[in-house]
């Protein structure tokens, strides 16, 4: 499957998440594109975004591999910087969020069943390399294997794109899933591995926590007190925290949440029959004035320039 995006909501609604939100500044024309394909029990992801964005989304309980495939600024993932050439794992049934600082980004992600992925790598190596399913876990993974696993995802790409029948044929299915674990186990077996930190667990719930008292208060916005007094924790805390996840300030991260949701539902109003004022208003933005400075600011047009073009 192959398919392009102009909208960042139907873009991350493909990515194959449990509960995905996505917060992103919208500053010239969207594009994005997705590849998925399923190899006997691997399933590959591949896919690109036209402008940096930052995703929340929870895995399933699978083994789940991330890497960028295109060098440039480092993406953060689960709160840590994850240069070029990382290999990310996250913890199972565990939200986390990935942050790309690069104008553009491309990926590829891996998701196999613990026990395959096991007896995979000890089929090959007579090592269990299978990551623990309640760890974050990095691997710097040396240039070879990753320009092995690089190239093969650029090669399954193209395919998808301009041939998608020769990635359905169960020889090609066959010896694709095959080149893939083999290309992962050479990440696996001959990256530097390193743990999440202590404290990781802790405030990757601390963020979860705070991405679903967005949601339920998505038309009321709250005070730093108030989410402090939420979380349990202080606000130099709080802030350390979004500030390494999401790269800006508590309060202003579910403020851009809520434009979010705005643009959203400009995107699909009738001008006929409701003004920007009234969605503003239902999701706490009461002052006209401060509003159409935030929504410029984060989408580049004014809010009555998006209703209006839809």
């Amino acid at each position: 499957m192959f398919s392009r995006f102009s909208e960042p909501e139907e873009y991350i609604a493909s990515l194959s998440l449990v509960s995905a939100r996505f917060q992103t500044r919208l500053t010239s024309v969207y594009a994005a594109a997705v590849m998925r394909a399923d190899f006997g029990a691997i399933t590959f992801g591949q896919g690109d975004a036209s402008m940096a964005a930052t995703v929340h989304g929870q895995i399933s309980d699978r083994c789940v591999f991330l890497m960028d495939t295109i060098p440039g600024p480092d993406r953060v993932l689960g709160g840590r910087v994850a240069p070029f050439g990382t290999l990310y794992h996250p913890a199972s049934n565990d939200s986390y969020v990935s942050r790309s600082t690069n104008a553009v980004s491309e990926w590829l992600s891996l998701s196999i069943p613990y026990h395959e992925i096991a007896a995979f790598t000890a089929a090959l190596t007579g090592r269990d390399l299978a990551p623990p399913r309640a760890d974050a876990l990095y691997a710097r993974v040396t240039d070879t294997a990753l320009q092995r696993l690089i190239r093969l995802s650029g090669w399954i790409r193209r395919t998808a794109e301009h041939a998608p029948t020769r990635l359905t044929r169960p020889a090609a299915k066959s010896a694709l899933s095959g080149l893939i674990g083999q290309a992962l186990t050479a990440c696996l077996l001959d990256g530097r591995l390193e743990p999440d930190l202590a404290a990781s667990g802790r405030h990757r719930r601390i963020m979860a926590r705070l991405e679903e008292i967005g949601e339920t208060h998505v038309h009321v916005p709250l005070t730093l007190a108030e989410l402090c007094a939420a979380l349990g924790v202080n606000a130099r805390t709080l802030r350390l925290i979004t500030h390494d996840y999401v790269g800006m300030g508590p309060t202003q991260y579910l403020r851009m949440h809520r434009l979010n949701r705005v643009r959203r539902a400009l995107t699909v109003a009738d001008p006929r029959h409701v003004s920007v004022g009234d969605i503003a208003a239902e999701y706490g933005f009461w002052e006209s004035g401060r509003f159409a400075a935030y929504y410029r600011a984060t989408f580049g047009e004014a809010p009555m320039e998006t209703l209006r073009r839809i």
